[in-house]
């Protein structure tokens, strides 16, 4: 004949004051469960019924699986796991597909595969950057319009345009939709070029070349960036070239990160040669005219190039 082991058991209020034998095990009837004891803990350890997975298990919390064993305390989960103590929830999954979970060190958000560059917008012209869709981030690059070259004189050359500075801002444009771009016009013959700017809350500017002079003219100054991460000076304008008897060229223009300078005229003493302008939308400087009162030319206007990355 076969035989029955059968164990103490008591309703789960029962349990609660009930301290077990050290390894003793009862029968929570209430539960349908076993009850671990170690001697001293009133109430023992109830174990998971077949019933309890996958459905609400707080009742037992601590006393399942005790905190040391987990790290946590087993609470009442749902979907996203906003029960558990101490695990923060996930955003829902709904129309999520291809991206990546992310956080901000407070909450968890959906992000796309993002980084490199998207597109860009380049202004030859002054007006309004308005911000494409999914664009995080920009790469504005500002320079300066270019100064106009001075004309010749009776056996001396003028001194050429000096170029437009140039500044380089890496931004986040996150909360930004749209910022005002202005260009900076090309110097006529002997006048300076136009400031370029970037009107972002901290402006990025590149001030304009000097214009060159008739004769006798000492170094022309060339425009300086401000406001970006790399700022840069442009090519200053030559001097004059001096006398020599039939023979005084003009000078080339400054340079700018474009290139672009404009050349200087040839100088022959019955028909000078024609200089060149500053390359449009380079900032760059205008060429000079030669010795025999060649006239000089103008300066390249400036140019705001936007690269737009995600």
């Amino acid at each position: 004949m076969s035989k029955l082991l059968q164990l103490r058991g008591g309703t789960t209020t029962e349990h609660a004051t009930f301290t077990g034998a050290l390894r003793e095990v009862t029968v929570d009837t209430t539960k349908d469960t076993l009850v671990v004891h170690d001697g001293a803990t009133a109430g023992g350890f109830p174990l998971l019924s077949d019933a309890d997975i996958g459905s609400t298990v707080e009742a037992y919390d601590a006393t399942i699986l005790k905190d040391a064993d987990i790290g946590v305390t087993v609470l009442s989960p749902t979907g996203d796991g906003s029960g558990l103590t101490g695990v923060d929830s996930l955003p829902s999954q709904t129309s999520q597909t291809g991206k990546f979970l992310t956080t901000n060190g407070t909450a968890a958000s959906w992000g796309t595969a993002g980084g490199g560059m998207q597109s860009w917008q380049v202004f030859n012209s002054s007006g309004t950057w308005t911000k494409p869709a999914g664009i995080t981030k920009i790469k504005v690059t500002v320079v300066g319009g270019g100064g106009g070259g001075g004309s010749g004189a009776s056996f001396r050359s003028g001194a050429s345009g000096g170029s437009g500075g140039a500044a380089i801002k890496f931004m986040d444009v996150s909360s930004i939709a749209s910022i005002v771009c202005t260009v900076g016009s090309g110097g006529a013959v002997q006048s300076a070029g136009g400031t370029s700017t970037f009107a972002s809350s901290t402006p990025v500017v590149a001030t304009a070349g000097q214009g060159g002079s008739t004769g006798y003219a000492n170094t022309v100054p060339s425009g300086v960036g401000s406001g970006g991460d790399i700022n840069l000076r442009g090519g200053d304008g030559r001097a004059s070239g001096g006398e020599d008897g039939n023979r005084a060229a003009g000078s080339n223009g400054g340079v700018t990160i474009f290139g672009g300078a404009g050349a200087g005229g040839g100088g022959v003493s019955s028909s000078p040669y024609t200089p060149s302008v500053g390359a449009p939308n380079t900032g760059a400087g205008g060429g000079s005219g030669s010795r025999g009162y060649a006239a000089g030319v103008a300066g390249g206007s400036g140019v705001i190039i936007v690269e737009e990355y995600a």
